[in-house]
């Protein structure tokens, strides 16, 4: 038993160091179309492109009140730990009104330098427990082997993980299609 719980540890502690979080990336960039439409409330489109060349775009989303954009941040997942998806890119458009929200959205690169979008997660802050919804890719920490799950994060003192809830499960079958799982 004791044997047991040693080879346990170990394996928890290996999926720990092999995990792996989103990470800053001056590999891409992006911009917002300039428009009549700045200070309105309707979609102006955005560009994620590599910084080599922005003609070479890689998805186009909608921002809204792009006055009210307080920074774009891009962020990269390396290794996701699905089959045939080469990097996750996450573009969080962060917003400043009566409360602090940012629109986060998730792209998957394939082997083949196609792109899929996942659906765009909403968060804000305005009170002072703080939570967000976030998806967790197989490489991470509560990520699941084939899958994409969602989940509400729990903070207490805005930096002190107090829970995890998963809300959402995504099957990962390497064709370009995600099933939501209940």
């Amino acid at each position: 038993m004791k044997h047991l719980i040693k080879i346990f540890a170990l394996c928890f502690i290996t999926q720990l160091s092999i995990a792996q979080d989103f990470g800053k990336s001056n590999d891409y960039q992006v911009t917002v179309s300039s428009s009549d439409k700045e200070n309105s409330f309707e979609g102006t489109a955005a560009y994620l492109s590599t910084t080599k060349s922005t003609n070479d775009v890689l998805a186009t989303f909608e921002v809204d009140a792009v006055s009210n954009i307080d920074s774009i941040n891009v962020q990269v997942l390396e290794r996701t730990g699905l089959e045939n998806i080469a990097q996750v890119i996450k573009v969080d458009v962060i917003y400043v009104e009566f409360c602090k929200y940012t629109i986060s959205h998730y792209f998957m690169l394939t082997d083949t330098n196609e792109t899929i979008s996942l659906p765009k997660l909403s968060n804000s802050v305005c009170d002072e427990e703080v939570e967000e919804t976030v998806y967790h890719f197989p490489s991470q920490p509560y990520g699941e082997h084939s899958k994409i799950v969602t989940s509400q994060v729990f903070y207490k003192n805005y930096n002190e993980l107090q829970a995890v809830k998963p809300t959402n499960t995504f099957a990962w079958n390497d064709d370009v299609t995600i099933r939501l799982q209940n």
